[in-house]
């Protein structure tokens, strides 16, 4: 039997309940001798796959031996109600079809067509929250019929759905290939050419980032074609990669001029006895940050809490003649979404199309801190109708500040990177 086939057929008879055959998907497993199969439980014998079909094991078509059945990213045709409610023919993955059946079909059942998008849990969660009754046992809105709602014991599935995919975590490793291993031959010639080239300017940040920019381009191309890509295009993980394979780079200098030492070395090179103050200053630098510079962050966000404990945003309107004057640009347009812009006659909500068209010019906007309500509340329009719909939304806006500093310290822990920008005062300063 064809490998594509198989696994149509085995979803379709729901094999995907079992934990040990989503596994089995994914790797190379050996059937436990002495032990009953199920339908379509999976087995090796000489390298070859092989499927518990209607009672006889058989061979499947299509399988590299000695190799998994399916690697997450392989593509193939879906075919019309191959999937509950499909009656189109395209391109998928391995991978997206078990998905949905492991996540999407088990909480939704035939609510939802098949997805070929991502499958990014938070953009279900983002469409779930408009369609979810509040309570299971709820009448349907007027006009909704059972496929246009979501009961929150479905919601409770879908949860459970996602947790479902965490074993198979352990068979798909995209970053333990081989070629994952290895850096592009070239890689550290062009890297002692840079260095060579440039070292006149090694102490300018900005030159240091641009060769590890030419670095990094040159090793992703060399990862392309390897499915560890996906993994390795994320800013933290290229950020590691790079300090291991590649090249360490800046760390601060134990002296108090601000400056910085280069270490142009990977950590897979061994280290380097010249940068040994460096590397050490670091790593203790990060280990006492995680610590201290945690608990620092996590304790003013608490007394922020408290401050703001009592603090409400409250219907209506205090009429404040006061306003913030803001310069809008590309950078913080997205900022005052919400809010509320001081016009003649009173006070116009901010869309993020009105504050697109008004780049470059200054906006009269209503703020929290200039509202005129008694006690300590602000009003809906200082605080912005968005937020109104949370009373205590401005708390946590403000202990969202100390969250940053928890953020600062981890990284010292997990490992930061230089980044250059240029500094444009209009933008900056606003």
């Amino acid at each position: 039997m064809d490998k594509r086939d198989w696994l149509i057929k085995a979803c379709n008879a729901r094999a995907w309940e079992r934990l040990i055959w989503r596994l089995s998907i994914f790797t190379v497993s050996i059937f436990p001798e002495g032990q009953e199969p199920e339908e379509y439980d999976i087995n090796y014998k000489d390298g070859k796959a092989y499927s518990f079909i209607e009672g006889e094991w058989v061979m499947l078509k299509g399988v590299t031996n000695d190799e998994p059945i399916f690697v997450p990213e392989e593509v193939f045709v879906l075919n019309p109600e191959e999937y509950p409610r499909h009656k189109e023919t395209i391109k998928t993955t391995a991978g997206r079809y078990v998905y949905n059946w492991i996540v999407v079909h088990y909480a939704f059942g035939e609510k939802f067509l098949y997805d070929n998008t991502g499958l990014d849990p938070n953009d279900f969660s983002r469409r779930l929250y408009g369609m979810c009754l509040e309570f299971e046992d709820d009448a349907l809105p007027d006009g909704k019929e059972e496929f246009d709602i979501v009961r929150p014991s479905e919601v409770g599935r879908f949860v459970k759905g996602v947790m479902e995919t965490a074993p198979m975590c352990m068979g798909i490793v995209p970053t333990g290939s081989l070629r994952s291993l290895e850096t592009h031959p070239d890689l550290y010639k062009v890297r002692d050419a840079l260095l060579e080239k440039h070292k006149d300017e090694l102490d300018d940040p900005a030159v240091v980032v641009r060769i590890q920019k030419v670095l990094d381009d040159l090793d992703t191309e060399w990862l392309e074609q390897d499915q560890s890509i996906d993994f390795f295009r994320s800013k933290k993980s290229r950020m590691r990669r790079r300090k291991l394979l590649i090249m360490h780079g800046i760390e601060a200098a134990f002296r108090e001029d601000g400056k910085y030492d280069l270490i142009p070395t990977s950590l897979i090179e061994g280290g380097d006895l010249t940068k040994l103050v460096a590397k050490f200053n670091s790593v203790r630098e990060g280990s006492y940050d995680r610590g201290a510079e945690t608990a620092k962050g996590g304790e003013q966000v608490r007394i922020i809490q408290m401050i703001f404990q009592n603090h409400k945003i409250v219907p209506g309107d205090c009429k404040t003649k006061a306003y913030h004057r803001a310069y809008l640009n590309e950078q913080n347009v997205n900022r005052y979404v919400g809010m509320s812009e001081v016009v003649e006659g009173g006070v116009q909500p901010l869309t993020l199309e009105r504050l697109k068209s008004r780049i470059g010019k200054y906006v009269d906007i209503r703020r929290p801190i200039l509202c005129q309500m008694p006690h300590i509340d602000t009003c809906a329009y200082c605080s912005s109708q968005a937020k109104s719909e949370q009373p205590r939304a401005v708390a946590a806006d403000v202990a969202s500040g100390a969250s940053n500093v928890m953020g600062g310290a981890m990284s010292s822990m997990h490992g930061s990177d230089p980044k250059v920008n240029e500094y444009i005062p209009e933008i900056h300063i606003s």
